[in-house]
């Protein structure tokens, strides 16, 4: 089921006709009952009083896949994928001229194939994604994700649609977040998650999308407005488990053989007559390399992705406010929803987003040197 996390867009800026602040009541809380500030959540008098403005009308969202879209994974049969990080690619190297025999031979083919891997379009090889320091993602992915939210604007409502909405990946989110906090320049938090966290299937994965765009876009949902002005746009982010859309797998009955058949799945779930602009980023590749060595891999965020995702979230700039979608009285059901900041950057962590486009091609050194591949 859809959750608000908080914390809800706000502005500073003089209210429009096109935005409501939450109705006067109670402190806002948590699903849990605690809210921010020592469990004491923000009413919306705190908030007015402060100058803050609750910007209630959602006209995009972006569903957040993290493995495959802010790292690099190796999928390797019958065991978890492999992340593309430092040590990972440290070792892969050194076990190279001394691979014949070896029982993580296939592992570390794929792992230097995906490290020399240029996709079509790009610049540089996968090796300038890899996550370091004992991150799980990588700092040029998590800053082109920023680009993304960036042009979307305020309007947008991010959405985590990944395995790492459950608890025992709060670390790694609170990490996540404070890294796009740096990058945005401002206090980052998902506002929302899909509310399934252990799906392990491409089916399971749309699905759970699915369900949240429907709750979305539902009469009193938070971007319906949007949806019935027939100016919603839903970006998703995703590799779908390392997966491939070929036919594979289905949902409904339909199969998910291309970017089209998943984002006409997505709108579906819109209440008719009500519809929105859906496009999928499929950060999934496959090749066999010279060797024979067959590779799939959720390769990233390339800038070519970047590119078509900020043209599509993008607001329309000729629209203006004045002819965004009005929102409904029904927006005011986000009253109980609590508002929290972002967390703060991690001790030891840089203080600026690193580039997107030129990082550094070789891997740090941690000292590992145990004959263990980390999964993602």
């Amino acid at each position: 089921m859809f959750r608000y996390r908080g914390p809800i867009a706000a502005m500073s800026s003089p209210i429009s006709s096109e935005c409501f602040p939450l109705p006067a009541g109670p402190p806002c809380r948590s699903s849990s009952g605690e809210g921010s500030g020592g469990g004491r959540g923000s009413s919306a008098a705190d908030l007015q009083q402060s100058g803050m403005l609750v910007l209630l009308c959602w006209s995009s969202a972006v569903f957040v896949d993290i493995d495959g879209v802010l790292n690099v994974g190796a999928a390797e049969k019958g065991k978890s994928p492999t992340l593309l990080n430092d040590s990972n690619l440290r070792l892969a190297q050194s076990l190279w001229t001394k691979r014949e025999g070896h029982p993580e031979r296939h592992l570390v083919e794929s792992l230097m194939a995906v490290s020399r891997k240029r996709l079509d379009g790009e610049k540089e090889a996968l090796n300038t994604l890899v996550a370091k320091n004992r991150s799980y993602v990588s700092d040029v992915l998590v800053g082109r994700l920023a680009e993304i939210l960036e042009a979307a604007g305020p309007r947008c409502l991010a959405v985590l649609a990944s395995t790492w909405q459950a608890a025992r990946h709060k670390t790694r989110l609170q990490d996540l977040e404070a890294r796009l906090t740096r990058c945005l320049g401002r206090p980052f938090a998902f506002q929302a998650t899909t509310g399934s966290s252990e799906e392990h299937t491409p089916d399971g994965r749309l699905i759970a999308i699915g369900n949240c765009m429907a709750e979305l876009t539902s009469h009193g949902g938070v971007a319906a407005a949007a949806a019935e002005a027939g100016r919603l746009r839903a970006l998703v982010l995703e590799d779908f488990f390392i997966t491939a859309l070929a036919g594979h797998w289905s949902v409904d009955g339909r199969a998910m053989d291309s970017p089209a058949a998943v984002e006409e799945y997505v709108c579906s779930r819109v209440p008719a007559p009500w519809t929105a602009q859906v496009r999928l980023i499929h950060t999934y590749a496959e090749w066999s390399t010279a060797e024979g060595v067959f590779v799939k891999c959720g390769v990233g965020l390339s800038q070519a992705d970047v590119r078509r995702s900020k043209e599509f979230v993008a607001p329309n700039v000729a629209d203006g406010v004045a002819r965004a979608p009005k929102p409904s009285m029904a927006f005011f059901s986000l009253a109980s929803a609590w508002f929290c900041s972002a967390p703060p950057p991690t001790s030891g962590a840089s203080s600026s987003c690193p580039s997107t486009s030129s990082p550094s091609s070789s891997p740090s050194s941690d000292g590992h040197d145990t004959l263990h591949f980390a999964p993602l």
